[in-house]
């Protein structure tokens, strides 16, 4: 017998799955491959039970999703008074790709925006974009409760054509707020894309 939780996840998802507005993102090619039918609902209380209806067997990339987890883990590991120096919590009202920074400071207004997920990924522990990335994937494992794979096939989509991205959100006056010496900056205009941003977003996940 469902719970009456269960119940109203499912009239609301028989309620909702016939909206047919909307379109497939088309901004990274192989994302517009994806089939615009699937559709579940996850509800997860606080003591950790999940409720869940719907196509939760279909894996799906995380896309911006991720950037609240790489977020939380750049806070962990420096902790919120280093990274509010590197990136505000102000909602911008501008769209994902937008250039919304900091007059004074030159920093990102906040973490959900391209610009302020170059800045919390810089933050992230880490040796090199590589010890990073392992960082990234490790916590991503720990929100999820097991481990990510990487969709290669939108990774390589993605790193294609994100450069785009990158370049965008990096104009010359903002770069000391991203990154320590201008050597790490150059590193990551280049490689953020191809290695923890670009991965992070094109993890799988589902239920």
């Amino acid at each position: 017998m469902h719970s009456p939780i269960h119940n109203y996840l499912a009239e609301l998802h028989g309620r909702l799955g016939v909206t047919r507005d909307g379109a497939v993102a088309t901004y990274i090619p192989e994302l517009a491959k994806a089939d615009p039918d699937s559709f579940a609902i996850c509800l997860v209380t606080m003591d950790g039970v999940a409720y869940s209806v719907g196509d939760t067997a279909t894996l799906f990339t995380m896309q911006s999703i991720s950037k609240a987890f790489v977020f939380a883990t750049a806070l962990a590991d420096r902790g919120p008074q280093v990274v509010a120096r590197k990136v505000g919590v102000e909602p911008s009202g501008d769209a994902f790709n937008s250039i919304s920074l900091d007059p004074q400071t030159g920093a990102p207004l906040n973490p959900m925006i391209n610009a302020g997920a170059i800045a919390t990924t810089s933050l992230v522990a880490g040796e090199s974009t590589e010890g990073q990335w392992r960082r990234i994937e490790d916590s991503m494992a720990a929100f999820a409760g097991r481990r990510l794979a990487v969709d290669e096939s939108v990774y390589r989509s993605e790193s294609a054509t994100g450069f785009r991205t990158v370049v965008g959100q990096l104009p010359k006056k903002t770069w000391t707020p991203f990154m320590q010496g201008l050597k790490k900056i150059l590193t990551w205009v280049l490689m953020s894309m191809v290695s923890s941003i670009g991965k992070s977003r094109t993890l799988k996940w589902c239920r």
